[in-house]
């Protein structure tokens, strides 16, 4: 529709497909860093923390600090950080996903006024709306 519109390749990057992907793109990013906060068992198999911690994860910090520092109190506190940081990154990932089905369902209203005429009665605006499967109620 775009292109038949006149929209060029970058303005149809930008205007179509970009906004499409967005909310997909969000949540792979958030899933994958809460994904590689938690890994452990593939860096301690292979290179154990690596050469002077090069690569050693949090995760794998409060397991040496707890067991082989013998510091359980200290690597308990680090824990408490840890769950709180995946905490806040949950919350804005449950923030971004709800706001992105609020702009949907948004849209959809949108598309559902714009389809009737200015003079419409609420009997249209509701028959429309059961039409295009859209459940909410308005307050007209």
């Amino acid at each position: 529709a775009a292109q038949i519109d006149g929209a060029g390749p970058w303005r149809r990057l930008v205007s179509v497909t970009l906004p499409i992907i967005r909310p997909t793109t969000i949540m792979i990013i958030l899933l994958q860093i809460l994904a590689s906060l938690k890994v452990f068992d593939q860096i301690f198999l292979l290179t154990a923390g690596g050469p002077d911690g090069a690569t050693r994860s949090i995760i794998q910090y409060i397991y040496d600090t707890g067991f082989s520092g013998y510091r359980v109190g200290y690597a308990s506190a680090v824990s408490y950080i840890f769950f709180a940081i995946i905490v806040l990154i949950s919350l804005f990932q449950m923030a971004v996903v709800s706001r992105g089905r609020q702009e949907h369902k948004g849209a959809l209203l949108q598309k559902s006024y714009l389809s009737l005429e200015v003079g419409s009665s609420k009997k249209d605006v509701l028959a429309v709306m059961k039409e295009r499967r859209i459940t909410r109620r308005l307050a007209l």
